[in-house]
C-alpha cells in the first residue's frame, strides 16, 4: 500500500516528478519490512517502487537497452578515451 515513486530518485526526473518519500527507498523498506539496510539499485528496489511489480520487468529491459546502446556506441572508440 505504498505510493509509487515514478523514478523520482533520478535527479533529472526529480525536477518534473514529485517524490512520495523524503528519504531513500531502502530506508522506507528497512522500516516497513525489517530488511535492514537493503540497497539493490534501480533494477530491484527502486525499479519496483517506481513502476510497481507488473511494469518492473519493462523498466529493467529499458535500462538494459540503454546500457547496450552505450556499449555499442563506445565499441569503436580508443580504449584510453573510454
Amino acid at each position: 500500500a505504498h505510493p509509487l515513486t515514478h523514478f523520482c530518485q533520478i535527479n533529472v526526473l526529480k525536477l518534473v516528478v514529485p517524490c512520495a518519500y523524503n528519504e531513500p527507498i531502502w530506508a522506507v523498506m528497512a522500516r516497513s519490512y525489517d530488511l535492514g539496510a537493503f540497497n539493490a539499485s534501480l533494477f530491484a528496489t527502486e525499479g519496483i517502487a517506481s513502476v510497481g511489480l507488473v511494469l518492473a520487468p519493462l523498466s529493467a529491459l529499458g535500462c538494459g537497452l540503454i546500457i547496450a546502446l552505450g556499449n555499442r556506441l563506445s565499441a569503436g572508440l580508443p580504449s584510453q578515451f573510454v
